[in-house]
């Protein structure tokens, strides 16, 4: 599970960051919302090079990784955090990349870490809640990976990573993504269509995550509701034609629905 991008506001001892952060941004999101994409990443490099903060460079690790390149987001997150090693949003960054190239016992640990650090300073719901969601991808790469002694450890964790998760910020599109499709794939107690209809949810909040897209697609195709997962896939393919890596990852799912009758 992916977590999305989220903060470009870092909250430290309890005071928002400057409103330039924030401003000096707004083009390079406004390229992304467009799914302008090398536009975006170029606008998203020209901000950090013009304001190497711990913003600009949680920025740009979150577009690097939402993009599918999670290495190259990790090693702009690791160079940020070397400057701003306290900075939250920038170590959720960073934890999210770690995740995503399969270091996921490395980004459990700095989420264990951020979230005991909370307890004595000043940090977002919206970065407490991705710290959550990240812990419970953790937790179930680890239970799906490490055996069944992992297994055992982790898996009524994921679940309650994910509500307190989406309690903490009930708009956070991941979050919401990770509830549907623990609804989907629970073995005991699962029930598809509240999955569906919460990553159809989670696409509304978040229709730059393509991610979030390819699931709801192939869960579409699965359920039997295939003239709505052509209808989403038509979309799909006009929002991420330049993004290889959604490209990639939408294959195995139009090839399911072009084999459909």
């Amino acid at each position: 599970m992916r977590p999305i991008h989220v903060a470009v506001f870092a909250l430290a001892f309890g005071l928002a960051a400057p409103a330039l952060a924030a401003d000096s941004l707004q083009g390079a999101y406004a390229l992304q919302h467009q799914h302008r994409w090398q536009e975006a990443e170029q606008a998203f490099r020209q901000a950090l090079a013009a304001n190497p903060d711990a913003a600009h460079y949680a920025a740009l690790a979150d577009y690097l990784d939402l993009t599918g390149r999670p290495a190259d987001g990790l090693a702009v997150a690791q160079k940020g955090l070397a400057a701003f090693p306290k900075d939250a949003p920038l170590a959720a960054a960073d934890a999210e990349c770690l995740g995503d190239v399969n270091h996921y016992h490395a980004s459990m640990a700095l989420c264990n870490r951020e979230l005991a650090r909370s307890k004595h300073t000043a940090m977002s719901d919206a970065t407490l809640a991705r710290f959550r969601l990240i812990l419970a991808g953790d937790q179930g790469d680890a239970a799906e990976k490490d055996g069944i002694f992992a297994m055992l450890k982790y898996a009524f964790s994921v679940k309650k990573n994910i509500d307190k998760a989406r309690t903490l910020d009930p708009t956070y599109a991941r979050a919401v993504y990770g509830a549907g499709m623990y609804e989907i794939e629970s073995p005991i107690g699962g029930n598809v269509p509240e999955g569906i209809a919460l990553l159809q949810k989670a696409h509304r909040l978040d229709p730059d995550d393509y991610g979030i897209d390819v699931d709801l697609i192939s869960q579409l195709a699965h359920a039997g509701h295939k003239r709505e997962a052509r209808q989403e896939l038509a979309a799909f393919d006009k929002a991420y034609s330049a993004l290889p890596a959604a490209r990639h990852d939408i294959q195995p799912v139009e090839k399911e629905l072009g084999k459909a009758d």
